[in-house]
């Protein structure tokens, strides 16, 4: 029942941000499995017999369903196309998760968002699907002026009206992750802090400058780096008399009110800074279980699609106990890793890994003998090898096959498909012909065209200044902790 509101919930969510993009597809289906029915849960809770089972357990019943709802883009008067749609929309989501700028050319390409900065800002900030940090990779990358544009629309949706700095940013990150390159990061939060200064002028007025509030934001992540980095050990970490001392002198030569600096750790000091949940949060949580797996699985493109109880079948012309092969199968986009039950005594993990195959090429048949009712055989290419690894499962019921089959074909055609794609790009590439450059009208042209433009209008708003007074932020990372110091933007050029 609690699963059937939640998904209601979303659904609801997913049509009214369906309404303002004509040619938007809707999120897409859920994650499913034949292990989410009320029987197989059930059963699941049986065999299971630790706490630390039944979560896991509890997470991948709960995994969010993506949906296509009824935007224009998805109609469709056939099943297959439908089917064709929802499969172009996944693709085009693991191509933003692998290449932001490429991911997005496609769905723009495919009809699936607006060629409008508003557009994609609107999308990366509703839709499910999608790598947080790979919003802050694109997001973050100056050297595009239509993500410059995407950027400002996205921090022009956030309201952070009477809101301390650092709760701001925190409700900021909620959407974007902010990590990465030097100058993906400063991009990030100089955006930030100048919507911060808009929404709350009153504030800017406490300072000698505006540009305190983005170096005290700067120092805001990396006091929530230094607090909840692992590889900081806790004698090292940033005290709060340390962070005081760092930030004396930044707003020009005066220091920051310490009621103000004292506020800020605490605050940090109670909750970590940190994105909302994603897809790789569920791969996260599934990798943290598993015992004696040396594949990294949880990636920005990696997303989990079902998981399933089978039964390994050593020869499939001869009987066997199930239980001593039962195995734990989870179907991730790309990749199939078939894992067993860890024995509660023995191991304070879930699974013990048993082995992986990737999709990439894979083909599969189903059998049934007198042995084996519901049995399905898998055949996938040994890397760097003509040869062929085949493994036999089956099911208890046929509910929970054809479940099964449904959503591995799917994720076979899915990969395939991209690979194809993949191919194509890089033959144009090495054939030095253009690939449809990321340009959607009006992302270059005449500066003075963008004189509406949310950059334009807030650089209006906010007071300009000499080039030489202007205030930036070097990061010293010393062996004891990362300082922050208030130099010129000539002094910053010097450094690099």
């Amino acid at each position: 029942t609690a699963a059937k509101a939640e998904e209601e919930e979303e659904e609801e969510e997913a049509a009214d941000v369906g309404k303002g993009a004509e040619a938007e597809a809707g999120d897409l289906e859920q994650l499913s499995s034949s292990s989410t029915s009320t029987k197989s849960a059930k059963s699941g809770s049986e065999v299971s017999a630790s706490a630390s089972k039944d979560a896991l357990q509890a997470m991948i019943l709960s995994l969010p369903r993506y949906h296509c709802e009824n935007p224009a883009s998805c109609k469709s008067p056939t099943l297959s196309t439908d089917t064709l749609r929802k499969r172009l929309y996944r693709i085009g989501l693991n191509l933003f998760n692998i290449n932001p700028d490429k991911g997005i050319q496609f769905l723009i390409s495919r009809g699936f968002i607006p060629d409008t900065p508003i557009g994609v800002a609107h999308f990366l900030l509703q839709r499910k699907g999608l790598s947080r940090q790979m919003i802050g990779e694109f997001l973050g990358n100056s050297k595009k002026q239509f993500n410059r544009d995407v950027l400002d629309c996205v921090v022009d949706e956030m309201d952070f009206s009477s809101m301390e700095l650092d709760e701001a940013l925190r409700k900021f990150q909620a959407h974007i992750r902010v990590q990465g390159e030097a100058q993906k990061v400063e991009r990030l939060i100089e955006a930030f802090s100048q919507r911060y200064c808009m929404c709350n002028p009153e504030v800017v007025q406490q300072f000698h400058n505006p540009d305190t509030i983005f170096i005290l934001a700067f120092a805001i992540i990396l006091l929530n780096t230094d607090m909840y980095s692992p590889n900081i050990k806790p004698d090292r970490k940033m005290m709060l008399e340390d962070f005081i001392r760092n930030l004396r002198g930044v707003d020009d030569g005066a220091d920051i009110p310490r009621e103000l600096v004292v506020g800020i750790y605490e605050r940090i000091q109670q909750k970590e800074l940190k994105s909302n949940e994603d897809h790789v949060t569920y791969v996260t949580k599934v990798e943290k279980s598993i015992v004696g797996m040396k594949t990294v699985l949880s990636v920005p493109h990696r997303r989990l699609v079902c998981c399933s109880r089978l039964f390994e079948v050593t020869d499939v012309n001869k009987l066997q106990k199930q239980a001593a092969h039962q195995r734990e199968v989870f179907l991730f986009n790309d990749l199939l890793v078939i894992l067993k039950l860890c024995p509660k005594k023995k191991s304070s993990s879930t699974y013990t890994f048993c082995k992986s195959v990737g999709l990439l090429g894979m083909q599969f048949h189903l059998f049934e003998n007198e042995y084996y009712s519901h049995g399905i055989t898998l055949v996938t290419p040994l890397s760097g090898s003509e040869r062929k690894q085949v493994l036999h499962f089956c099911a208890l019921g046929s509910d929970e096959m054809q479940k099964f089959v449904e959503d591995l074909k799917e994720s076979i055609a899915e990969v395939t498909e991209l690979e194809q794609i993949r191919i194509e790009w890089e033959l144009e590439k090495q054939q030095g012909t253009k690939t449809l450059s990321f340009k959607p009208s009006g992302a270059q042209g005449d500066p003075q065209s963008k004189q509406g433009s949310p950059t334009a209008k807030r650089e209006a708003a906010l007071r300009e200044k000499p080039a030489e007074s202007t205030v930036e932020v070097l990061i010293n990372a010393s062996p004891a902790r990362l300082t922050i110091l208030p130099i010129s933007r000539d002094t910053i050029k010097s450094y690099r």
